[in-house]
């Protein structure tokens, strides 16, 4: 499909791969298996229900364990300060709302968490989806407000933290971005983030291409982080993928998404709960990478496949070997300073075709997001390009 940034190289950042929900354990293997995975970002949300369950009481010791552990490990945080407490609504419940009233406690909330964790935590965004009633409840206008006073607040408490505005997803977000411009919360310095889930990885880079038109049209042509994508494997959402294709959409959605020049993809989400916990209906349960005893999904051997071998280095559209290649076949070029080539390419439609690759070098190796399987290979065989990616590296 056709990519926005076409005509220029793309620089994907040597930390572009994150993940959601990841860390949570604290634990040395799990840190590995994200290491094994590529993983450089892990989003996790500040609750302030559990940080000030009571008013005036305070309690940071589930955080601080998190952020020692990541920062010990050497990956980086985004950290999402959302959702209310209950001592702030007159019944006594959380809403999933602040008003304008309210609003003074939420950011004594925000300026004790980002003060402790000033230089530890990497990037912050304020609320998660507020565009979808799900998570927020209450006004536009409320919402707009706290995040005009809450981006200013963050921007004054550590200067040198990423501020990440809206993680809208697609749904209705346009009046949302629009607001963050009109209201001024985009004036501290703020980077687009974004959660681009659709039925498939085509989609997904459409609805995220509409959202780059819509920014430049409020005149912002800044970084955009995806802080979810993802698909579940089971359940009743419409996004649900069969595990066979999983690696498949895991390819090219990272591969379109980067070609793009997002700043940083993070992926929903690490794990599935144990298999015999997971509620079929229930998609939430089916997002995962992997089980909590590290055992991956069919197909999940792609992310590392695709990511470690793009990060870092460039996207180069005009390439020569894609302009070898027939009209059929979508492909990706991506050329490191070591000499390091990655090629991704796909069929777009149905069926298979055969072609004979042009390609120079040493080292060929090639990894199948269907089969999971890696192996060298002569650049003079055939190849049989299927819509199921296939990720070529070799040695320039």
């Amino acid at each position: 499909m056709a990519v926005e940034s076409a005509g220029r190289n793309v620089l994907i950042p040597e930390d572009f791969a994150g993940m959601v929900h990841a860390g949570h354990t604290k634990t040395d293997a799990e840190y590995a298996f994200m290491d094994e995975m590529g993983i450089s970002w892990t989003l996790t949300t500040f609750y302030w229900g559990s940080i000030e369950r009571r008013q005036g009481e305070w309690d940071f010791s589930g955080t601080d364990a998190f952020v020692d552990a990541a920062k010990a490990h050497g990956k980086k945080i985004i950290g999402v300060l959302a959702y209310d407490v209950r001592w702030i609504h007159p019944e006594g419940e959380t809403k999933r709302y602040i008003t304008q009233e309210q609003l003074p406690h939420f950011l004594e909330f925000v300026e004790k968490t980002v003060s402790r964790y000033k230089g530890r935590v990497d990037a912050w965004q304020i609320w998660n989806e507020p565009n979808y009633r799900v998570f927020w409840k209450g006004s536009l206008d409320d919402y707009l407000a706290m995040a005009k006073a809450g981006s200013e607040l963050i921007r004054a408490t550590d200067p040198d933290a990423k501020l990440l505005m809206g993680g809208f997803n697609l749904l209705g977000y346009g009046k949302y971005l629009y607001g963050l411009f009109t209201s001024g919360a985009m004036q501290y310095g703020g980077e687009a983030s974004f959660h681009p889930y659709y039925l498939n990885p085509n989609g997904s880079a459409r609805v995220y291409d509409a959202l780059i038109r819509r920014l430049a049209k409020n005149g912002y042509d800044g970084k955009v982080w995806i802080t979810e994508v993802g698909y579940p494997t089971g359940g009743w959402y419409p996004t649900r993928v069969a595990e066979k294709k999983y690696g498949a959409y895991i390819v090219k959605t990272m591969t379109l998404l980067a070609v793009r020049g997002v700043r940083v993809a993070c992926w929903y989400q690490l794990f599935d709960p144990p298999r015999d916990r997971r509620k079929k209906r229930n998609s939430e349960d089916y997002f995962g990478l992997a089980y909590p005893d590290f055992e991956k999904k069919q197909g999940a051997e792609a992310y590392p496949a695709c990511v470690k071998n793009i990060v870092g280095k460039a996207y180069n559209p005009a390439n020569p070997i894609s302009a070898a290649l027939p009209k059929s076949v979508e492909s990706y070029c991506f050329e490191g300073d070591d000499g390091l080539r990655t090629l991704i390419l796909w069929k777009r439609h149905s069926g298979t075709k055969t072609v004979t690759l042009p390609l120079a070098g040493s080292e060929h190796k090639v990894f199948d997001s269907k089969t999971g399987l890696s192996s060298t290979f002569e650049p003079s065989q055939p190849v049989e390009i299927s819509a199921f990616p296939l990720i070529i590296t070799w040695k320039e």
